[in-house]
């Protein structure tokens, strides 16, 4: 796992726990195992860590979708050529 998903996963375990989205750079780098600089490598503040999260959700969720659209496609088109070569 990189550092930006590190950095990622710990805010996300660390608000999930407090309850809270008050939650410090200092906390996010002592659970992520990561300096303040590396930190701010990525982040300009804890703020953008969510945009980040819910983004590579998104993507994630959108490639696979593109995924099972090609093999519909490819299933589909495969019915058609079996039914026009019969």
């Amino acid at each position: 796992m990189n550092s930006k998903s590190k950095i990622t996963d710990s805010y996300i375990n660390l608000v999930l726990q407090n309850k809270s989205a008050n939650v410090t750079v200092k906390d996010i780098c002592e659970a992520a195992g990561v300096s303040r600089k590396t930190f701010y490598n990525y982040f300009s503040d804890s703020h953008q860590i969510i945009e980040h999260f819910f983004c590579d959700k998104i993507e994630k969720n959108h490639y696979g979708l593109l995924k099972i659209q090609a093999y519909h496609k490819r299933i589909f088109t495969q019915r058609i050529q079996f039914v026009y070569e019969r």
